[in-house]
């Protein structure tokens, strides 16, 4: 029987996964980019541009969608396919520009007339090192084998990307948890609360609220303004 964890870890690094979100992602954000957003414009705007179906368009959550719960979810099993794909398959491969590959054993199975023509003396071993060498080869020889390589370095590239993501991640995750925005109309002079509730009674100069608008993860607080 297999390992649970180990399963749902390769079903949740699956490329094929990680393609499905990418697309939803996208359309997500490009809804959110072409509809209008209540956090921009504020509640008024929105009511004046659908009309009666304000209240259809507030439940599904296309009001403020890059708050909305389903969002999140998309954001959040996104971060989990490549946090996934990142220590269990890119992470590891970069060992392979540090380490050297193993001499294979002299003492292998083959036949024996096989073995014999394979065999090259070692001053010939010394003049193939060198012209590799002159051609920017690392190379590694013992008495039986030889082992060549030539930019190494280069498996480093996914790691770094994949580290790179990982911190615009948690950029994004701070993001949903600590930041806030919204929109207020107001007049030169007026005097107004800015509040993530409805109904503040921090203020008795309060003349309008301003709906402060953030995720459904939210653990961040409005500053006294």
């Amino acid at each position: 029987m297999k390992d649970p964890l180990k399963a749902i870890i390769k079903r949740l690094s699956s490329l094929s996964f990680a393609v499905v979100l990418f697309i939803a992602l996208a359309l997500v954000i490009l809804i959110g980019s072409c509809l209008p957003q209540e956090p921009l414009l504020g509640k008024e705007a929105l009511i004046n541009h659908y009309g009666e179906h304000y209240e259809l368009i507030r439940q599904m959550g296309l009001h403020d969608v890059f708050h909305s719960w389903w969002f999140v979810s998309l954001f959040f099993l996104l971060s989990l396919n490549l946090i996934s794909v990142s220590f269990s398959r890119v992470f590891p491969a970069c060992r392979k520009a540090i380490l050297w590959p193993q001499f294979l054993s002299h003492q292998v199975s083959v036949p024996k007339e096989v073995r014999f023509q394979a065999e090259i003396p070692l001053l010939e071993w010394k003049q193939i090192k060198q012209i590799l060498q002159a051609n920017g080869w690392e190379i590694r020889l013992n008495q039986h084998s030889l082992i060549a390589r030539k930019g190494a370095f280069h498996r480093f590239g996914p790691s770094i990307t994949h580290l790179g993501i990982l911190v615009i991640l948690l950029g994004g995750l701070i993001n949903l948890l600590f930041s806030f925005n919204g929109a207020f109309r107001g007049s030169p002079g007026d005097q107004f609360l800015i509040s993530s509730q409805d109904n503040s009674p921090r203020s008795n100069i309060l003349v309008q609220n301003s709906k402060v608008f953030h995720s459904p993860l939210w653990i961040g607080q409005c500053p006294e303004f």
